[in-house]
């Protein structure tokens, strides 16, 4: 149930439509029933870590493991990937919830510079890649016209310049 990706997700209906179809009377109830037919995180944790590898074979993916001696909300999964941090929290659709812990800790990789997000599938952590690739090859470009609008400019300059250095001299 839920292993596969599904666009515009939504998570309401989806309990809606699965309290209709058991004939269940609260919310209460679905959550109850859902979280022992969903997998376990570690089961979409391992499908997202192995996409990224194969979509991303140069960048360094690794699962973070959680221990009592490690730091409490780091998320689940870092990738390195053109120099750039990414640090996906693994959630079970439906009735995985973020900690308030999670929550500051993406906030402040985010407010670091790097990319961190809830995911439910591989195809998320995929498309904040893609995002992210996408934002900086369009930063990159304009910045490499202004750079060459600049070079322009400047050897107009020079040629200008010379051409007034030249004239005077006649």
């Amino acid at each position: 149930m839920l292993e596969r990706y599904e666009p515009n997700f939504d998570e309401s209906s989806f309990i809606k439509s699965f309290m209709e179809a058991r004939g269940l009377r609260t919310k209460k109830e679905a959550l109850a029933i859902l979280r022992k037919e969903i997998k376990k995180e570690p089961y979409y944790q391992d499908k997202i870590k192995k996409a990224l590898k194969a979509k991303y074979p140069k960048a360094y993916v690794v699962k973070i493991s959680q221990s009592m001696y490690s730091q409490a909300g780091i998320p689940d999964i870092m990738m390195i990937y053109c120099g750039h941090y990414f640090g996906f929290e693994v959630k079970r659709p439906v009735v995985g919830v973020p900690s308030k812990l999670q929550e500051e800790t993406i906030r402040k990789i985010t407010a670091a510079g790097g990319t961190a997000l809830f995911v439910r599938w591989p195809e998320e952590a995929i498309q904040a890649v893609e995002g992210y690739v996408e934002e900086n090859l369009r930063n990159a470009g304009a910045q490499i016209v202004a750079g060459i609008g600049d070079v322009i400019r400047g050897s107009a300059e020079t040629l200008m310049g010379n051409q007034v250095s030249y004239s005077r001299r006649r």
